[in-house]
This record gives structure tokens, C-alpha cells and sequence, in this order.
């Protein structure tokens, strides 16, 4: 359905815009010893780590960003909360397209 695709397509660019601020706010971060494992020095490293945090695997990484960045919690907050909207809008669009095949 295209109202699938178009959920999609907004799920893939709010991911990518939220990778390259990540990339341009945090690429130095485990270089300068703040996080334990390279997350954001690269686009496509951040895009990852970003996708793994739609699945709410977050709180590790903004822990060891905020003991630097205090301010890395509304980044986050602001994308999980985004991408874990249009999931969840994702998901109920295919249950309610599959009950309307049923019905038919």
C-alpha cells in the first residue's frame, strides 16, 4: 500500500538526518575516550547504531555520551520518540491492511 511505502520513506529519512547529526555532534567521542566502542565517527556507523536504537537498545550509549554531552538525552529522546512513533504506526498499518483483505 502507499501509505506503507511513504511511512517508510519518512522512517529512512528521519534516520538519515539523525546519523548525520549524531556524525557531526559525536564523531570524536570514542576517540576522546567517552564511549567504550565507536558509534558515531562515521555516517555509516551512526546510521547502525542509530537503527539499533529503534529497537530501544539506547540507554548504554546515551549514558556514556552524557557524561560529557549533558545534553545528548534530548537527541536521543527526540528520536526515539519520533522513529518509535511511525514503528508503531508502521505496525498498525499492516494490521489494519491485513484485516481489510480478510474482510473482503
Amino acid at each position: 500500500a502507499p501509505s506503507m511505502g511513504a511511512i517508510i520513506a519518512l522512517l529512512v529519512l528521519i534516520l538519515y538526518v539523525y546519523a548525520v547529526l549524531c556524525t557531526e555532534f559525536f564523531r570524536d567521542a570514542f576517540v576522546d575516550g567517552i564511549t567504550s566502542e565507536d558509534y558515531f565517527s562515521r555516517l555509516d556507523s551512526s546510521l547502525f547504531t542509530l537503527f539499533s536504537m529503534m529497537t530501544l537498545e539506547w540507554a548504554d550509549i546515551v549514558r556514556e555520551l552524557m557524561e560529557e554531552y549533558y545534553w545528548a538525552w534530548a537527541v536521543f529522546g527526540t528520536f526515539l520518540v519520533a522513529t518509535s512513533f511511525i514503528l508503531y504506526s508502521l505496525v498498525i498499518a499492516v494490521i489494519c491492511d491485513a484485516v481489510a483483505v480478510t474482510e473482503h
